[in-house]
């Protein structure tokens, strides 16, 4: 059939001709070929990344994969972190600030006992951890009463050399029961005396202003003007020094009843982990004891299968 030049079936021939042109030049068929390996690589990708991310669970389910108990058990627990101590280096760089808004049930502050004796403890500590658990006849009740020292006093859980230098200094002492109250009573002397206390809170305060602070720093508030002109009274007539108040404050009802989880949780990692939990550890542990999601039995159990894995 013949075509008579400039006509449209003409023009129409001579495209074709130009397209089959180009189709037939190698350099047009590598990049095709390449366009769809690409495009084939993409698809795998997407196919692998999509299967991944449905097939792990979000943060919260693997946290409570691991909290998963496989049955009851009956020994000790751990400790926290991060510290004022510059000589050692610390084993974890995580916040460690006490927030008494999250997992802490506000309550009304009740009247606080004015002898410090160190006779209040949390029932938690009680049974879960025998006398061996922190070193030769330290009773887990004075280990409890130092962490909390530092939840009141310095407002942070304590660092791995911290914990073990108190605790050694139970154990260097061999006291017991109310033999331990000389110790103790120097370890809250030395917190409230301490250079931490100090940069953090403020040097040289006068009685007035270290009772606001303590206040602050233990229940979240600040005194009445009786509990103020009480506590400055005894103070100032030396009566009282500020590391018998601030002991007698961290030993109250309200505060032990407030920090009891977040003590087990320490306890129960120094006992059974031998360290200090990290943040995302603390956090989970502490705030599903609070919620009832756990018992304390359960946080003990779980850590000691994690160990045997």
């Amino acid at each position: 059939m013949s075509v008579a030049p400039g006509s449209r079936e003409n023009q129409i021939f001579r495209s074709f001709e130009q397209v089959d042109g180009i189709l037939t030049r190698p350099g047009f068929r590598i990049t095709v070929s390449l366009f769809i390996h690409l495009a084939f690589i993409v698809v795998c990708l997407s196919i692998s990344y999509v299967t991944v991310f449905l097939a792990e669970p979000p943060p919260s389910s693997r946290l409570l994969t691991m909290l998963k108990i496989t049955g009851p058990m009956t020994l000790s627990d751990l400790p926290a972190q991060t510290a004022a101590k510059k000589s050692k280096p610390q084993r974890f760089e995580i916040p460690n600030k006490v927030s008494h808004t999250t997992g802490l049930q506000s309550e009304p502050v009740e009247e606080e006992s004015r002898k410090a004796d160190g006779s209040t403890g949390s029932n938690l500590e009680m049974g879960f951890f025998p006398k061996d658990s922190f070193g030769s006849s330290v009773d887990a009740a004075h280990v409890a009463e130092f962490i909390r020292y530092y939840l009141g006093i310095l407002m942070r859980r304590p660092e791995l050399d911290g914990f073990e230098n108190w605790t050694g200094r139970l154990v260097e002492s061999h006291c017991s029961g109310k033999d331990c109250d000389q110790v103790l009573q120097g370890i809250a002397d030395y917190f409230v005396d301490s250079p931490e206390f100090s940069s953090r809170f403020g040097s040289n305060l006068s009685s007035r202003d270290f009772i606001m602070v303590i206040y602050k720093n233990v229940f979240g508030r600040l005194p009445s003007a009786g509990e103020t002109q009480k506590w400055q009274s005894d103070l100032d007539a030396l009566r009282l020094t500020r590391g018998q108040m601030a002991r007698v404050l961290v030993n109250s009802a309200e505060f032990v009843n407030r920090t009891k989880y977040d003590v087990f949780v320490i306890l129960a990692y120094a006992a059974v982990a031998k360290r200090m939990p990290e943040e995302n550890e603390f956090r989970g542990w502490r705030n599903n004891l609070a919620a009832g999601n756990l018992k304390p039995a359960d946080v003990i159990q779980s850590l000691a299968n994690l160990k045997r894995q």
